[in-house]
C-alpha cells in the first residue's frame, strides 16, 4: 500500500536542509529531503550516517622571507598554516510524535609549520 499524507497534509510541502557559512562565504546548501513522497523514502531507506556538508583542506598562510643578519649571514624563514574541516549534518525521524531531530557535527584541525634556516651557501673567493 503506497503511503499518503494524512488529511489536510496533502497541501504541506516538507523540507529539511542545511547550509553553512565558512570565513563569511556561503556554501552550496545541502538538502536532506523535500516533499512527503522524498520524507518517506529517505526514512525508510536511512543508515543513521550523517550527511557531509564540507570537507576539506584549507591553507592558510603561506609565506617565505629572508631576513639579512648582522653577521653578513641571511636567515630564510618559511611559514605554512592549515585547516582541515569536516562539516557534517543528521536527521531522525519520529513518525508517532510527528517530529524530528537534526544534529550538526564540527570536526576541524588546525596546522603551523614554521621553518627557519641560516645557513647559506659557500661562495668562491673572487681570487680562487
Amino acid at each position: 500500500k503506497k503511503s499518503t499524507p494524512d488529511e489536510g497534509e496533502e497541501e504541506l510541502e516538507s523540507f529539511a536542509g542545511m547550509s553553512a557559512l565558512l570565513f563569511d562565504v556561503q556554501l552550496r546548501p545541502v538538502t536532506f529531503f523535500k516533499g512527503y513522497s522524498d520524507l518517506m523514502s529517505k526514512m525508510f531507506s536511512m543508515s543513521g550516517d550523517p550527511i557531509s556538508v564540507v570537507k576539506g583542506l584549507i591553507l592558510l598562510t603561506d609565506h617565505s622571507q629572508v631576513i639579512p643578519l648582522q653577521s653578513g649571514l641571511r636567515a630564510s624563514a618559511e611559514f605554512q598554516g592549515g585547516l582541515a574541516i569536516d562539516i557534517s549534518g543528521g536527521m531522525e525521524f519520529s513518525l508517532w510524535y510527528r517530529e524530528s531531530k537534526t544534529s550538526v557535527n564540527n570536526r576541524s584541525f588546525k596546522v603551523l609549520n614554521a621553518k627557519t634556516d641560516s645557513a647559506e651557501p659557500l661562495r668562491k673567493r673572487p681570487w680562487q
